[in-house]
């Protein structure tokens, strides 16, 4: 079964709930149908310029069923591609949190550590996979605007990255290895058809007066 040949992921315009970031509050009903606030849609229309320049037309856009990942592509998507059809896919749904209510240990390796009912990075990671391997996908340029913790894990499953190396050393060119900002953009690609994995990634960061591009990565092949 063959990958895309090409994967953008992109992390959701800012909602509300990034300034008030408890884990009860994101284990809410507000977390799935709470859209962009009002910088986070002058963030997506910054977002579709980026994309218009930058990303070419893909194959499929698809997104998470939270409103301020489907309410983002589309908004970006509508400035950089008009007419195309954002795909809705729950395998692109935040990490669930369980009913933790305390910090979320970022100085940990959280791969293999859940939440209290809730889910590993790991685990979250395998639902991407899952996601590049469907069929539908085969070979085609896909653009995924999803969650923060999704593309860690998929920094680390896809990528071939190491968690603790992001953690500790942060990616080239002074990217953080496990903060990832709204609207950043993580790319996989896979130049060669014949190749069975990703073979470089790259990671730019779209907001701020300076954005950041790290510049191709290899990545490691088994």
């Amino acid at each position: 079964m063959s990958l895309p040949l090409r994967a953008d992921f992109i992390r959701h315009p800012r909602w509300a709930g990034n300034l008030q970031a408890t884990q009860s509050l994101l284990a809410s009903d507000r977390d799935m149908n709470e859209g962009p606030d009002e910088l986070g849609e002058k963030q997506a229309v910054r977002l579709g310029g980026f994309m218009l320049n930058s990303v070419p037309r893909p194959d499929f856009v698809i997104a998470s069923p939270y409103l301020r990942a489907r309410r983002g592509a589309e908004m970006a998507a509508a400035i950089a591609w008009p007419g195309m059809v954002v795909v809705i896919d729950d395998r692109l749904i935040e990490q669930n949190k369980g009913t933790d209510e305390g910090d979320y240990y970022e100085d940990d390796n959280l791969m293999d550590r859940p939440y209290p009912g809730g889910q590993t990075l790991r685990q979250v990671g395998h639902h991407v996979l899952d996601l590049l391997h469907d069929p539908d996908y085969a070979d085609a340029h896909i653009v995924v605007v999803t969650h923060a913790r999704l593309m860690l894990a998929n920094r680390v499953t896809t990528g071939r990255q190491d968690y603790l190396a992001l953690r500790d050393q942060g990616l080239p060119n002074g990217i953080h290895g496990i903060m990832i900002g709204n609207c950043d953009v993580d790319t996989y690609d896979r130049p060669d058809p014949a190749s069975p994995w990703f073979t470089e990634m790259r990671v730019r960061q779209t907001w701020g007066d300076n954005p950041l591009d790290s510049g191709l990565i290899p990545i490691p092949q088994e």
